[in-house]
């Protein structure tokens, strides 16, 4: 025999369990307006400069430069441009040198698959894009070698 406290536990649950279901079940709303045919590589780009923008300084400019070319990629590839222009101060952590190195690294990994995903699409802007990816690498491979 179930407890008073069980029951409203298992109830409790249950209701949770449809709550979710029907959340997961629930059709995602059409995007009104125009899509962002290439919203993978913009999210995996921001995704790119957030972690570089955790590496350290160090780099004499060249991590920043690739930087701003991500910030130049993302604005080619967005439907709706902004007039505003890329650059800014772009902040760097403090940690050690060898866990900023991996940073770079893993950015360049990265860097390099989106690469070939805007090679392999069509359009002028995916063109420009994989411009400014190639040389945020080239930015980020010089970087690698500064000691």
């Amino acid at each position: 025999m179930l407890h008073h406290r069980n029951r409203s536990w298992l109830a409790g649950l249950a209701v949770l369990g449809l709550v979710a279901g029907t959340a997961l079940a629930a059709p995602v709303k059409p995007n009104k307006g125009k899509t962002e045919p290439f919203a993978t590589q913009i999210t995996e780009l921001h995704a790119v400069k957030v972690l570089l923008e955790k590496a350290d300084r160090d780099y004499k400019g060249h991590r920043a430069a690739a930087v701003k070319e991500i910030t130049v990629a993302i604005h080619e590839l967005r439907v709706h441009k902004s007039g505003r222009h890329p650059g800014g101060k772009v902040e760097g952590g403090n940690e050690p040198q060898a866990v900023s190195d991996a940073q770079l690294r893993e950015a360049v990994k990265e860097l390099k698959r989106i690469e070939v995903q805007l090679a392999s699409a069509n359009g002028e802007r995916a063109a420009r894009a994989a411009v400014a990816v190639a040389k945020a690498i080239k930015e980020l491979e010089i970087a690698l070698e500064i000691r």
